[in-house]
């Protein structure tokens, strides 16, 4: 996974902070005529890539990708929203997270640069639900029945999964060697976000023992970790029994 395009959660998360003055109108207002013009080259300009998208769809690498699955980010609704909103009511500065538009639907950083698109438009919808029912159907069918992926790891010895149904979150680990074979399964992990890049960890608790899952936002330090005990979050790999890493193609 990988963005974790948990952007939508990220910044519903921060929804609920105050939000402080210094928005530059101008610079606003220059993005909209952008948005305005409809002019998609231009559009795809003004992000700053990689932009993630909910997994398991993969985040848009450049501004060609940008221009090849435009109708996926924005749709025309959307654009006309954005065009006509108002710099000073409709966009907030949320401390030092970035700028925000409305209720989340799009950040900018403070180079006024698009860094989160978190509206869902139609195109997305199709194709967000046909990605996650491949996934299902790759799965053991007792392990089909979850709402939302949230990420998918292979490493040397496990194929590792973390779903999503309702607030359940579930810790699957697989064989490597046989994907049909159930190792473990976990329910009720312990979620938590590691600043306000994306990061996260996942704790489970199981006979003494603590499951991690961290996922880092540069995805230098994804990993599967097991304690020998109920570790707090602050303790770290150098205490793990086992440490197992994602392996990439």
């Amino acid at each position: 996974m990988r963005w974790i395009a948990f952007a939508l959660v990220a910044a519903q998360a921060l929804m609920g902070q105050s939000a402080t003055s210094g928005i530059q109108a101008d610079r606003i207002t220059s993005l909209l005529k952008v948005i305005a013009s409809g002019n998609r080259t231009l559009i795809a300009k003004e992000i700053r890539y990689p932009l993630g998208r909910d997994y398991p769809l993969q985040p848009i690498q450049t501004k060609d990708e940008l221009l090849t699955r435009f109708d996926e980010v924005f749709d025309e609704p959307f654009l006309r929203e954005l065009a006509g909103s108002s710099p000073k009511q409709d966009w907030e500065e949320m401390g030092w997270q970035g700028i925000m538009f409305k209720n989340g639907a799009l950040w900018l950083d403070f180079d006024y640069k698009i860094i989160a698109v978190n509206h869902e438009t139609l195109l997305t919808k199709r194709r967000l639900a046909l990605a996650i029912q491949k996934q299902k159907d790759n799965l053991p069918p007792s392990l089909r029945d979850f709402d939302q992926p949230v990420l998918e790891w292979r490493t040397p010895k496990y194929l590792i999964r973390v779903d999503l149904k309702g607030d359940d979150y579930r810790l699957v680990l697989l064989d490597e060697n046989s994907p049909t074979r159930i190792l473990h399964v976990l329910h009720h992990g312990d979620f938590h976000f590691e600043g306000t890049m994306g990061s996260f960890l996942i704790d489970w608790q199981s006979e003494g023992k603590t499951h991690r899952i961290y996922s880092d936002a540069s995805g230098e330090d994804d990993g599967y970790y097991l304690y020998d005990s109920l570790v707090s979050r602050e303790d770290w790999p150098e205490t793990a029994l086992e440490t197992q890493r994602p392996t990439h193609p």
